[in-house]
């Protein structure tokens, strides 16, 4: 038997794509998995997040003419089961027009901050920041490692010398020393208090590429002190830079802190957020976020994603603590249709109440959500029709995880059974002189072992193409450009996969 080659390794991977979701937006399941893909990986369904997919593309949706958002509502269908998809998305300002900002960055200065020279990531992103600041906005920079350090005190930035000691002292830091996240981040929300005013966006946003390894501080009590800073109208947004950050502790920091959180795997990608994006890190368009979709009768949810929920009969509650500016929003519901419905037909009205920036409660709604038969293979609206391929996808890498956990630990127990036959041979053909090979054969059990590998081998294949060739169709209806990164996930399995079958 040729020696057997297929990787099981367990990795995480987070939610959703440059923004995916409020208060916690995660980072990229896309982007991630296909960083991870990449080195072989195959990824564990438990950290395979349906949300962070569908929450990825924007889907277009267009700014609001007026107010701090705006709502738009699909439907589509296959057979008996109906997808219901909300979008939102904030208003755009100008940086210039948004409210003044007392923002305390938090770095990671530690040894592993090196590798692929992710601290310089760090400071050629903030060579951009510092060119936006505006005389009113107030910032600070606190390091860490084994220690926390102020290392730029909370101050207005107000000429083109204050932004070139800015840049110089960010530029001088080096790795070194181990992760102490827990005082950084205490340290950063100390800077916002020094000028923490309700009329300015108070915010300590923390970048980071590893665990706690130094501070001893439980999950709760990360939890705990950003929880009790958001009540105190200060927030945290979290940046994870590459596949060794705590990404879950970094997405619960985000959620319990009210902000927002993001993985970032390359220098483009960080400077984009530093630059062009930094807004939809910090600044909000609506607060509070309170949402409902009441379904009609005949209509039974079967599924939903995007955000906190809780479900009272027909009705879905949701709830959003923060849609950032010119950001954008997605909940899908996955339905059965119990009846037939006439075409134009509502399937579910959706209805929402929010805090704008000015601190009073809008109502929105009901926006109806329209049914319309399906025709053809694919489903008719884009969005949806593209949604739908997200949940297709998650679905499938969920299957395949758990089919290649499984097959993992048949191979450990094939190989332990390997092994102790051939040092039984081994120990009877010691002290033989010129004693032939002894022929190894499997067991009853090892064979049955090895069919059912293959099997499932061949049945993760099987996944891969048709998620490949649901994705490339609509893609192509889509006239390209979508599916990208899911696609080089899907390739890259099947190269795996290929050559662990073959190994049999």
């Amino acid at each position: 038997m040729k020696k057997y080659i297929f990787v099981f390794l367990g990795v995480f991977m987070m939610q959703a794509v440059l923004f995916a979701g409020g208060s916690s937006q995660a980072s990229s399941s896309s982007e991630r998995g296909d960083y991870l893909a990449g080195l072989g990986r195959v990824i564990p369904p438990e950290e395979i997040y349906i949300d962070s997919y569908i929450a990825q593309s924007d889907y277009s949706y267009p700014f609001p003419e007026t107010g701090a958002l705006n709502v738009i509502t699909a439907s589509g269908s296959r057979d008996n089961t109906a997808y219901l998809l909300m979008g939102l998305r904030g208003k755009k300002e100008d940086f210039s027009a948004l409210p003044p900002m007392n923002i305390s960055f938090v770095i990671d200065i530690s040894g592993s901050m090196s590798s692929q020279n992710k601290l310089e990531w760090v400071k050629e992103s903030f060579r951009i920041f510092i060119e936006q600041v505006r005389p009113q906005d107030f910032v600070s920079v606190v390091i860490f490692d084994n220690i926390a350090e102020l290392l730029i005190r909370p101050a207005n930035i107000n000429s083109r010398q204050d932004r070139d000691q800015f840049r110089r002292q960010v530029d001088a830091l080096r790795p070194r020393g181990g992760t102490n996240i827990y005082v950084g981040m205490e340290m950063g929300y100390n800077q916002v208090m020094v000028n923490f005013r309700p009329d300015y966006t108070n915010r300590v946003i923390l970048l980071t590429d590893g665990m706690d390894n130094i501070s001893g501080r439980s999950r709760k009590e990360f939890l705990d002190t950003c929880g009790r800073y958001k009540e105190q109208g200060i927030n945290i947004s979290t940046i994870a830079l590459g596949e060794e950050a705590d990404i879950s502790l970094m997405v619960d920091m985000a959620i319990a802190g009210g902000g927002s959180s993001r993985f970032i795997s390359d220098r483009t990608v960080m400077e984009q957020t530093f630059g062009s994006e930094l807004d939809r890190l910090v600044v909000a368009a609506a607060k509070n976020l309170r949402m409902e979709l009441v379904l009609s009768d005949g209509v039974t949810l079967r599924e939903t994603w995007g955000y906190s929920h809780w479900i009272n009969g027909s009705t879905v509650h949701y709830s959003l603590d923060t849609l950032h500016n010119g950001d954008y929003e997605t909940i899908v519901a996955e339905a059965v249709l119990e009846r037939q419905f006439a075409s134009a037909s509502v399937i579910g009205n959706f209805s929402l109440t929010y805090e704008d920036s000015t601190g009073r409660t809008i109502s929105e709604g009901p926006f109806p959500v329209i049914y319309y038969p399906e025709t053809g293979g694919l489903i008719a609206d884009p969005r949806v029709r593209e949604a739908q391929g997200y949940i297709a996808l998650a679905r499938g890498l969920i299957d395949i995880g758990a089919r290649a956990g499984t097959v993992s630990r048949t191979q450990q127990e094939f190989n332990r059974q390997r092994n102790e036959q051939i040092t039984t041979a081994r120990n009877s053909s010691a002290g033989l002189s010129g004693a032939e090979p002894v022929n190894i054969t499997d067991s009853t059990e090892m064979a049955v072992m090895r069919g059912y590998i293959i099997g499932e081998l061949s049945m993760c294949l099987q996944i891969i193409s048709s998620l490949s060739e649901q994705l490339n169709a609509v893609n192509s209806s889509l006239d390209g450009g979508k599916y990208a990164p899911e696609l080089r996930i899907l390739e890259s399995y099947r190269i795996n996969f290929n050559r662990s079958l073959e190994s049999y």
